[in-house]
């Protein structure tokens, strides 16, 4: 269905709440401060987080827990693969996927998104699945709940100090269900492969560690990113993206008046979009991979004039 999102929403702790244009999201509740979980120890790896997926997988056989899980293991990866091309110089598409999803390939921003990315990282590799997952009844695929985030962040962090003290001290926080996920919506989407579930848990983590919002989403039913485009650009119609997004663009332009760039404020907008987020890393990722995942990256560039 046109103007579908396959992504959820995020409530939060603010009592603002805001709608949505689109099908799948409605009720999503702001939060004024983000809660950002940090680490500074040495971080699980894609492949260490497998052995846990092994686990489930002996514990859940071919359930959605699993495939929660390998969505969340396949996260990092997509998300290790996009900070190592970062790290990098000799990235030709560095630029292009910037200038796509952000309309900015700055120095300065690329040093936010290896930073942003690595505290998306230190979320996903927290995250311990089904321990942490809940089910609801929606037509969206996941939800975040930020107000059970911040109660499992606070066993995460004591977990850095001292893991044995902090499955003690923090037991109930350790149980956050702080991901919700409706199974009939999930089950549709795998259609879409491995790589989109693993893209809908980087935007649902981008929301915990980096308070980003819902302005706008990525089409994945019809293929269609012009939104996401668009908004980066500062070519939105006045009626594009969610009702967040326009409620947002109009509080900048009441506040800015005649200083009110649209350009590069949509750039700002961009970057702080969930979907834009996720779906830049997972391009990026692409753009160094072999095969068909080169090929959709391929397709990506073939179809966007920047």
């Amino acid at each position: 269905m046109p103007g579908q999102h396959v992504f959820g929403n995020r409530v939060g702790t603010n009592a603002k709440q805001q709608g949505s244009q689109n099908s799948h999201a409605s009720g999503r509740q702001g939060l004024s401060n983000s809660y950002l979980y940090h680490t500074d120890s040495a971080q699980q790896s894609a492949t260490g987080a497998l052995s846990n997926s092994k686990l489930i997988s002996r514990l859940f056989g071919g359930s959605v827990e699993k495939e929660v899980e390998d969505a969340r293991v396949r996260a990092i990866k997509l998300m290790e693969e996009a900070h190592s091309i970062l790290q990098r110089d000799g990235s030709e598409f560095i630029a292009f996927v910037m200038k796509t999803f952000f309309n900015d390939d700055s120095p300065g921003k690329r040093k936010a998104w290896i930073r942003d990315l690595e505290k998306v990282l230190s979320v996903a590799r927290a995250a311990e699945f089904p321990r942490n997952l809940s089910w609801m009844d929606s037509t969206a695929v996941a939800e975040l709940d930020m107000r059970a985030y911040v109660d499992f962040a606070k066993y995460a962090r004591a977990k850095e100090r001292d893991p044995k003290e902090a499955k003690k001290d923090y037991a109930d926080e350790r149980k956050s269900q702080f991901l919700k996920v409706t199974k009939t919506q999930w089950t549709r989407n795998k259609a879409f492969g491995a790589d989109h579930l693993a893209q809908t848990m980087i935007h649902e983590f981008s929301h915990a560690a980096l308070d980003t919002q819902d302005y706008v989403y990525g089409d994945i039913r019809n293929d269609d990113l012009s939104q996401l485009y668009q908004l980066a650009q500062g070519t939105l119609g006045p009626a594009g993206g969610t009702k967040l997004l326009q409620s947002t663009v109009q509080q900048l332009k009441n506040g800015k008046g005649e200083a009110f760039d649209s350009k590069s404020e949509g750039g700002t907008l961009a970057y702080r979009n969930a979907d834009s987020f996720a779906y830049a890393t997972a391009y990026l990722a692409h753009s160094g991979a072999k095969g068909e995942r080169q090929a959709r990256f391929q397709r990506l560039k073939d179809r966007v004039v920047t």
